[in-house]
């Protein structure tokens, strides 16, 4: 009885230790499924045709750089697949790092990239990764500090858009003047062209987004002033003495260069030289912006944003499409890698940058140096657009690094469409406007 029950026992030892070595098993292969599913990043992407050619054909050549060539790094069981983004807002991706769904990668508007960066919901780059110290002398400037805060960078450029001066030289010619290079000729100019037997409905200038509000973007309109008047959105000085701006305050409303620059544009309304919409067809001269670098189909000429203040830069308007890891990715260096080689390297098929290939068909422009030199699009128009776009990228503005950046963007729409169509005084417009936006910085950037 003693040895059946020891057999007995050695049986059940050996099917507890059977069984075990099964659940280990199937440990092992639920833990190999899991690594096969961790290698995969996903990244919010345009899902037309040709950006998801040029994003496979930047993952082909990754996954042969990282996986068995120079820079080998990673097992053959990385994957890439792209999902549509929503680049133009944070609330969707909000809702997704909520849900526990959020890509690895986004591609979005700069303004959004910070904010969601200081909220804690993107990786800093240069933090994790040194990115300043390894990447950022590749970039136009400008572009760069587009997705940065204070000692942060939360974003990788990739491509972008301002806006310039042009005219149609046909008419200019015919008229007798030439394209205006600051505010007194623009008013001179303007003047001989509107007395100049212009067809009905032309005119002799459009501001980007038009001076009617039914039509416009007033606050791009007025910005694009602001910055050639000498002021700016916010306070940029460092009085708090940590060596960053403060941004802490509104300084639009300053008399000697928001309410300049503010009055400016209505005077160019009052004297009947601007379009009541933005539709530069309508106009003989126009601030441009980079998207219609293909809509040309008459002689034009082409130069940087004319002088406002003597003295004072020619500024633009800067906006920046970045490449951003989100924090709640589980392959951030993945991410990271992939992104900074989609953003800098050239396709082994084309031997083309990555972001010269999207911009050329997106009609925006790269932020890397590299893609931005020798281009020849075999047409003078088009190249004089380029060549003058690129010099107008390094000599532009960002909107300001501050997470209610949307907020303030509505209540300056307000103002200056009040002030413009003569509702308010162009200083009580902008006055009430700075409170409000004081305000919103009080509460920590909204």
């Amino acid at each position: 009885m003693k040895k059946i029950m020891v057999a007995f026992m050695v049986v059940i030892l050996c099917c507890t230790m059977l069984l075990g070595l099964v659940g280990c098993e199937k440990t092992d292969k639920e833990k190999e499924n899991q690594n096969q599913e961790e290698k995969t990043i996903s990244v919010w992407w345009s899902q037309e045709e040709g950006d998801l050619t040029l994003i496979n054909d930047a993952w082909n050549d990754f996954y042969q750089l990282y996986t068995k060539g120079d820079k080998k790094k990673y097992d053959e069981n990385i994957k890439m697949a792209t999902v549509p983004g929503d680049p133009g807002g944070t609330t969707t991706l909000e809702m997704q790092i909520s849900g526990g769904t959020a890509p690895d990668v986004v591609k979005m508007d700069h303004v959004y990239i910070t904010a969601l960066g200081q909220s804690g919901k993107l990786l800093d780059l240069n933090k994790e990764f040194y990115a300043d110290e390894k990447i950022k002398n590749q970039f136009i400037e400008s572009c760069w500090n587009a997705s940065t805060y204070e000692n942060s960078t939360y974003g990788i450029p990739f491509d972008a858009h301002t806006i310039i001066w042009g005219g149609k030289k046909t008419v200019l010619d015919v008229v007798g003047v030439t394209l205006p290079i600051n505010y007194e000729q623009l008013i001179d100019v303007s003047g001989k062209l509107k007395t100049s037997n212009l067809e009905d409905n032309i005119y002799p200038y459009t501001i980007t987004g038009g001076v009617d509000t039914r039509y416009s973007w007033p606050t791009i309109t007025f910005v694009h002033f602001l910055y050639r008047e000498g002021g700016d959105y916010l306070n940029m000085e460092d009085e708090n003495g940590d060596g960053y701006p403060d941004m802490d305050k509104a300084v639009f409303n300053d008399p000697e260069t928001g309410v300049k620059a503010l009055e400016k544009i209505i005077r160019l309304k009052e004297e009947g030289f601007v379009s009541p919409t933005e539709h530069q067809d309508n106009s003989i001269l126009g601030d441009y912006e980079t998207w219609r670098m293909n809509s040309f189909t008459e002689d034009m000429e082409f130069d940087l944003l004319p002088t406002i203040k003597e003295g004072v830069p020619r500024w633009s308007q800067l906006s920046v499409y970045s490449l951003a890891v989100v924090n709640t990715s589980e392959k951030k260096e993945l991410a990271y890698d992939f992104a900074v080689h989609l953003a800098t390297e050239r396709s082994s098929s084309t031997d083309e940058y990555y972001q010269y290939t999207f911009t050329k068909s997106h009609s925006s422009l790269p932020s890397l140096k590299a893609a931005t030199a020798n281009r020849d699009f075999g047409d003078k128009i088009k190249n004089n657009f380029w060549n003058v776009s690129i010099e107008q990228l390094e000599l532009s503005k960002y909107r300001p690094a501050v997470s209610c950046w949307p907020r303030i963007e509505e209540i300056l729409y307000k103002a200056v469409s009040e002030a413009i169509r003569g509702d308010k005084e162009p200083q009580a417009a902008l006055d009430e406007a700075a409170g409000k936006v004081d305000a919103l910085l009080a509460k920590g950037n909204g």
